[in-house]
């Protein structure tokens, strides 16, 4: 009988940070490996395909927050750079995240209307403001 596959063995040479940080990291990681298991039948990371990935972040993650599922983007990466995974799949994993994860314009203070000069930029600057100031920001309010 084999043994259960131990993803804090697996992920102790990518993790840095806080004490907090990496047990977060080590939490979500069994967390993904649980769902991919129960789902696919696959335990170990090394035989996991971008589709798996991409299932978790979409659809098993489409009930939950913006800042949960940014921070199992994260874990993502971790798992990414631990398998050494080519950069072109890395990226079309981000737009994955991305583009499912934005949240309404209304919620960052800007109109729908789509007569406004400049919606685009004022789009890009929004989100770049939402992304990258304002993590903890909860959209459920």
């Amino acid at each position: 009988m084999n043994k259960p596959f131990d993803m804090t063995l697996f992920l102790s040479g990518a993790l840095t940070g806080s004490k907090s940080t990496q047990q977060r990291h080590l939490r979500q990681a069994r967390i993904m490996q649980a769902a991919i298991q129960h789902r696919w039948k696959r335990d170990n990371p090394w035989i996991w395909q971008s589709k798996h990935m991409r299932w978790f972040l979409t659809h098993h993650l489409k009930n939950h927050a913006y800042n949960t599922r940014y921070y199992y983007w994260l874990t993502v990466l971790l798992i990414l750079r631990r398998v050494k995974w080519a950069p072109n799949t890395v990226k079309s994993l981000e737009r994955c995240i991305v583009s499912d994860t934005r949240p309404p314009l209304s919620k960052l203070g800007i109109p729908d209307a789509p007569d406004i000069r400049g919606l685009r930029a004022l789009r890009s600057q929004a989100y770049f403001r939402f992304f990258y100031l304002n993590m903890r920001y909860d959209l459920r309010k």
